[in-house]
């Protein structure tokens, strides 16, 4: 029973690090006209923070109870 408590509490901490990431005022720190090896800044910062988000949840859904 522990184990579903904690990672129900990762779970939703990782949605709000989520929300919070993929929200406007966090969004308009990438809106630059900067190219990094010829891709635009923001949607390579778009898809990098959904990746690691990806990552970060399949992580807490394989360490989760067994």
């Amino acid at each position: 029973m522990l184990k579903s408590s904690m990672t129900s509490q990762r779970l939703l901490a990782l949605f709000a690090v989520g929300v919070a990431l993929l929200n406007f005022p966090l969004l308009a720190l990438w809106k630059h006209e900067v190219q990094v090896l010829g891709v635009p800044l923001f949607p390579l910062g778009l898809f990098l923070v959904w990746v690691i988000l990806i990552v970060l949840l399949a992580l807490i859904m394989e360490t989760g109870e067994d």
